[in-house]
This record gives structure tokens, C-alpha cells and sequence, in this order.
């Protein structure tokens, strides 16, 4: 059995570093871009079961041109999009376009490692019926509005009881 791959591309290198590190001792292998260009040019060598990638970088590629590059060129990649700048209409136009999943910054460890484990059972789903014409990861509108309100409901709330990127102290699921 081949391990999964997956490419994390994120601006910040710390970002990266984190990514690379939690999903390498989960058993992945893991590839990382400092931007979308970069990202583009793994693509064309390799293919990936899971894109882990930034919504807001500094480069000619933003997150929505890049999110669209990789919808044109993968088939079956499971992409998920990550930022620090959530808001429910960036979310609702990530969904719609074709990404898996949304996370926003500060995340949960369990959160995001929970993210990619659907992911590749999405795609162990979708190897299991190659006559499904479903396109990955829609997801319904409602769901992330839910969350989205409730990651910014924790975020300023004060009681937030999730991990930092940088360390694990807890496991828990919001």
C-alpha cells in the first residue's frame, strides 16, 4: 500500500513547516509550495490525494485562481482550503467551486487532521465507484455558515478551546 500525498501550500513558512510535520507523523507524505506557482509546477510532476492551501497569499495567483487551477487539473484531489481571513461568502465560493473543505485559522489539530482523514475516504469512496459523476467535496451552504459563525463565536469569545498551529495541548473537537 502506497502512502497518501499531499501538498501543503501556505506563504508563511512556519504554516508550512506545522503541516508538513503533523501530517508526515500521521503517515502522509507530504510535499509544500511557498506559493501558487510553485504549487503549479508540483502538480505537473506528481498527483496528490489531498492540496492543504492558503485562501489569502501575497502572489500574482490569489487562492481563488490557484483553488480554480486545481479543480481544472485534478480530478479526483481532494482540496482544502485554510485561512486566517474566514468569512462565510469565502467559504460559500470555495465550496461551490469544488474545495473539500474550509478551515480557518487558528485551527484545531484534531480539526484538521480529522479534515484529511474524510478526504481520503471521500476518495476511497470515489475509487470504489468510478461510475459516480459526483464532483468532490460539494457540501451544503448551511453547514459552513454553521461553522464559520461558530469558529468566529469561539474565536471572540475568550474561550476558545482550540490548539495552536504551533502545539498540540488538547485533542478535543469543538
Amino acid at each position: 500500500m502506497t502512502k497518501e500525498r499531499i501538498l501543503v501550500v501556505d506563504d508563511e513558512l512556519s504554516m508550512r513547516q506545522f503541516l508538513k510535520i503533523l501530517m508526515t507523523k500521521d503517515g502522509y507524505d507530504v510535499e509544500v509550495a511557498s506559493n501558487g506557482k510553485e504549487a503549479l509546477d508540483k502538480l505537473k510532476d506528481s498527483s496528490f490525494s489531498v492540496i492543504l492551501m492558503d485562501y489569502n497569499m501575497p502572489e500574482a495567483i490569489d487562492g481563488l485562481d490557484l483553488l480554480n487551477e486545481f479543480i481544472q487539473r485534478t480530478s479526483k484531489t481532494q482540496i482544502v482550503v485554510i485561512t486566517a481571513f474566514a468569512s462565510t461568502e469565502q467559504a460559500i465560493k470555495a465550496i461551490e467551486l469544488g474545495a473539500a473543505d474550509y478551515v480557518s485559522k487558528p485551527f484545531n489539530v484534531a480539526e484538521i487532521r480529522d479534515i484529511v482523514k474524510k478526504c481520503i475516504q471521500k476518495l476511497e469512496e470515489l475509487e470504489g465507484d468510478k461510475t459516480s459523476e459526483k464532483k468532490p467535496g460539494r457540501k451544503k451552504s448551511r453547514v459552513i455558515k454553521d461553522r464559520i459563525s461558530k469558529s468566529s463565536d469561539e474565536k471572540y469569545s475568550g474561550n476558545r478551546k482550540t490548539d495552536s498551529p504551533y502545539r498540540q495541548h488538547s485533542t478535543s473537537y469543538r
